[in-house]
């Protein structure tokens, strides 16, 4: 099944800015690019608080050739709405942080024709409609 490719390049923009429905605002950084060995050509990827036990860890069906491959983050600092207080929020003050959004895995230095989503082992996709 194809999809409509995300807005890559605006994920990987540094500067680049979003506006959350809490009035959060999150501006983007991009890690300097840093070297992926596959030796299997497999590729895991999953959150590393629910990956590290039984819940993660399945790779994907499809395969890269096996090599090393430059992978880049996407950071976004995420700042309050000016006027936030710091009772805003249950579980302690609000303050400004950040989050990494997305990960890129450079496999092909070519422009994407398709996107596919990445699956594991018996997960099954919902169809549209």
């Amino acid at each position: 099944m194809s999809f409509a490719a995300p807005d890559v390049v605006r994920m990987f923009t540094a500067g680049e800015r979003y506006v959350f429905p809490s009035g959060q605002t999150g501006t983007v950084g991009v890690s300097p690019p840093a070297g992926l060995n596959l030796p299997s050509g497999r590729i895991v990827a999953c959150d590393p608080f629910t990956g590290l036990g039984p819940y993660g860890g399945d790779p994907f069906t499809v395969a890269v050739p096996p090599g090393r491959y430059p992978v880049t983050l996407s950071v976004v600092d995420i700042a309050e709405p000016d006027g936030a207080g710091d009772d805003d929020h249950e579980d302690g003050p609000a303050r400004p942080h950040q989050r990494v959004a997305a990960a890129r895995l450079l496999v092909r230095d070519e422009p994407v024709v398709v996107w596919e989503q990445a699956v594991v082992p018996e997960q099954e996709l919902a169809l549209p409609g």
